[in-house]
């Protein structure tokens, strides 16, 4: 009842000030130029009765945030709420919409397809009150609406804190986007919209820094370029011609290969027949690196986040590995993995020899343990040897010696697998050392 009551109030005051007011016809426009008949209405309405309104409706909901829209005051009579929803809120002049008979509903602007439908609140969007010929836009609070009651205020409020049925909703989004292709590799590629917007007005393409406009960038369609491996963003604004302007959700695509993946968990040691899960954080192509006779793999690993290998029943070093790649290039993440008798876990085991960083980048250090450093010095002992190996077994580093420290320049290495031989009396170990840069 007091719904019904505040509706027939705010007919006769609409009636009473329409009929005592001067105002004329100012058609306006919609995103793609349908013309929407409009009226500028003269603000007749006193500085006590805008007082009066205002104070009434911020206590007759206290919940909702009165705005204001001129002098002070919210309440005015020049725009309503298709006014403000559809054409003042998009940066448009004051205007009043959907009172005079014609083709003056706010259903021009979804019925030329400017806006469509969806069955979800958008923000940015707009919002029909179906039950009561009442429109809102949404704000970047789910579930909070700006609308404008009437000649009465201009309100931020609930969905259904305000003087109107709210049973059904519906909502419109701006129906534009961007088109084109979402990876750019070293080519140029031309984006476009999905329709053309209102023509005769403004248009404008911007981009993020991974990216960059060739030619014209105030067309229909632009011609992108990328400059950098990354995160690129392609944007569009235009204005519609009658003082609204309107900016499209950023086109997001991806300059370039893959970034580089991680393997974001999993064991740095096995135990002997044991059993490690590695995840990595993205899809990608698993790969289990030689010597296979240390471990295997229990799953295949193709275009999945996690892998298991199990150990056999022999000590060493081996190497998981996920490659994700896209059609600009592929990139890969290494993890080495120490198999051992025992351990439990924990830090690499100590053994002859420590190799660190590995992968490598521009130089590798090999770390001799102190037992075998100890006995050379000591018992005058025959110096170690250490030797480099390329995957075609062409040595790339040889030398003896008996120093605790040995740094191998590897800056101009490729990148690929080398194997790293030590020879210490009748102990040889052989191991495996990635360049990857």
């Amino acid at each position: 009842m007091k719904q019904i009551t505040t509706f027939i109030i705010f007919a006769l005051t609409i009636i009473f000030n329409f009929a005592y007011s001067q105002d004329y016809r100012a058609d306006v426009c919609t995103p793609k130029c349908s013309n929407v008949v409009a009226w500028v209405i003269g603000d007749a309405l006193t500085a006590s009765l805008k007082s009066y309104n205002d104070n009434y409706y911020e206590n007759a909901y206290p919940n909702i945030d009165i705005i204001n829209t001129n002098g002070g005051y919210s309440t005015t009579k020049k725009f309503n709420c298709h006014g403000y929803a559809w054409h003042v809120s998009d940066g448009g002049s004051n205007r009043w919409i959907g009172y005079y008979i014609g083709n003056t509903d706010e259903y021009i602007y979804w019925n030329d397809g400017g806006y469509t439908e969806v069955g979800y609140e958008p923000y940015p969007g707009k919002v029909s009150y179906a039950l009561s010929d009442h429109s809102a836009i949404t704000t970047y609070q789910a579930g909070w609406f700006i609308s404008k009651w009437g000649d009465k205020v201009l309100a931020r409020h609930r969905w259904n804190d305000c003087p109107y049925p709210s049973a059904v909703l519906k909502y419109y989004k701006l129906n534009f986007s961007i088109t084109g292709s979402s990876l750019l590799c070293n080519n140029d590629e031309v984006y476009s919209l999905s329709q053309n917007p209102c023509l005769g007005g403004n248009y404008s393409w911007n981009t993020n820094a991974n990216l960059s406009i060739s030619g014209s960038s105030t067309g229909l369609s632009a011609t992108i370029s990328p400059e950098s491996d990354g995160e690129g963003e392609i944007g569009f604004s235009f204005s519609s011609g009658c003082g609204t302007s309107f900016t499209l959700s950023p086109y997001e695509v991806w300059v370039g290969p893959p970034p580089t993946p991680s393997i974001t968990s999993g064991p740095t040691t096995l135990d002997l027949y044991s059993t490690g899960v590695y995840w990595a954080n993205k899809k990608g192509d698993w790969r289990f690196n030689i010597p296979t006779l240390l471990a295997t793999p229990h799953s295949s690993g193709i275009n999945t986040k996690y892998w298991e290998i199990e150990s056999k029943g022999m000590e060493g070093t081996v190497w998981v590995r996920i490659d994700v790649s896209n059609n600009c290039g592929s990139s890969y993440a290494l993890k080495t993995v120490y198999i051992v008798d025992g351990s439990g876990g924990g830090d690499p085991p100590a053994r002859m020899i420590q190799i660190y960083p590995n992968p490598a980048k521009d130089f590798v250090n090999i770390l001799v343990s102190d037992e075998v450093i100890g006995e050379i010095k000591e018992k005058k002992a025959e110096k170690y040897e250490l030797k480099l190996y390329d995957k075609n077994q062409q040595i790339r580093f040889n030398k003896k010696s008996d120093e605790k420290l040995i740094t191998i320049n590897t800056s101009s290495l490729i990148n690929g697998f080398y194997y790293l031989h030590f020879k210490y009396k009748d102990n040889t170990i052989k191991e495996q050392i990635v360049i990857q840069k």
